[in-house]
């Protein structure tokens, strides 16, 4: 049997080459998205819309129905929440849960203002770009449900007198009058 020096190099230097070569067809199949917002998309994204008043410091949304596959690869995002004006609303208040799409505002610093409508635009991101669900999400604010009156506006009160200064009362002007159990004045 003869043997051939050259062998051994030859496919070395063939398999090094197959190597190359496939990781250079790699990268030339690469896809990039041109369009990050794929506005047709209708994934049938559906909150059902919420009531609230302002003295809630956390008000929770229910998950919402949409149609995704479970196996599909998505992500909710938060892309604007805007006032009934048309102006941005500040972000740093709301948050949402990237899988299920749950909504939380956290008001316990009292941000959220009583009378405003707060329309949410929600983006899912997939792999062909995101999908703009605009005013998928309401929340309106009612005023604070509130009516109060003092007997007395002025008072004069001398050194190391004791009385009572004024007596406040306060009605509950909401539907069913159940909203305000407790006052502190």
């Amino acid at each position: 049997m003869k043997k051939i020096k050259y062998f051994k190099p030859v496919v070395l230097v063939m398999f090094g080459i197959l190597f190359f070569a496939g990781f250079y067809s790699c990268e030339e199949d690469e896809v990039q998205y041109e369009n990050q917002f794929v506005i047709d998309g209708d994934i049938g994204l559906t909150y059902a819309n919420m009531d609230t008043y302002t003295y809630q410091k956390k008000i929770v949304t229910d998950a919402p129905s949409f149609d995704l596959d479970p196996e599909d690869i998505y992500r909710f995002k938060l892309l604007t929440v805007t006032l009934k004006d048309g102006t941005a609303a500040n972000l740093d208040e709301f948050a949402i849960d990237t899988k299920s799409g749950v909504i939380t505002i956290d008001n316990s610093n009292g941000k959220i203002i009583p009378g405003e409508t707060y329309s949410f635009n929600i983006g899912v991101d997939n792999v062909n770009g995101t999908i703009l669900e605009a005013n998928s999400f309401v929340l309106t604010v009612f005023d604070i449900p509130l009516d109060y009156t003092i007997t007395t506006d002025v008072v004069d009160v001398e050194f190391l007198d004791e009385l009572d200064i004024a007596t406040i009362t306060y009605v509950d002007t909401s539907t069913g009058g159940n909203v305000v159990e407790d006052v502190t004045y």
